[in-house]
């Protein structure tokens, strides 16, 4: 971040107007984790980059709620189920476009409302575990 004084005109003016002493910010970007990491939003569930290696060739996806312990499991899947939801992918990330699954059982979102999870991968059953208790 560096500042900077900036003279300001308006057009058709030939003098400075005011002089103003700006901080310089730089974008951020994304926030990128380099582990796997859910965001549960209005439009569903998406999954960054790191999550990708756990779905090669499977474009489908299932998804299973326990009520009790408040955790959602998601199984990547090859093929395309009665109950299967497909993966939409984006620029790096993808994106499960489960409202109803997301309304239903975790809440109602509003606009820029989120939830950001870390989730376990079971190697054994081949798919990750999203504690709802366990927020990041």
């Amino acid at each position: 971040m560096s500042k900077e004084k900036i003279d300001v005109y308006l057009e058709g003016q030939k003098s400075a107007v005011k002089r103003y002493c700006f901080k310089r910010y730089e974008a951020m970007g994304h926030v990128k984790y380099d582990k796997p990491c859910v965001t549960i939003s209005m439009h569903g569930i998406s999954f960054n980059a790191a999550c990708r290696s756990y779905f090669q060739r499977k474009p489908f996806a299932l998804l299973y709620f326990d009520s009790k312990k408040k955790a959602i499991a998601i199984m990547p899947y090859h093929e395309r189920a009665k109950i299967g939801y497909k993966i939409n992918p984006s620029s790096g990330s993808f994106l499960i476009s489960a409202r109803k699954f997301v309304t239903e059982h975790i809440r109602k979102f509003t606009k820029g409302q989120r939830i950001r999870i870390f989730p376990l991968w079971d190697e054994k059953n081949k798919m990750f575990v999203l504690d709802l208790g366990k927020k990041g």
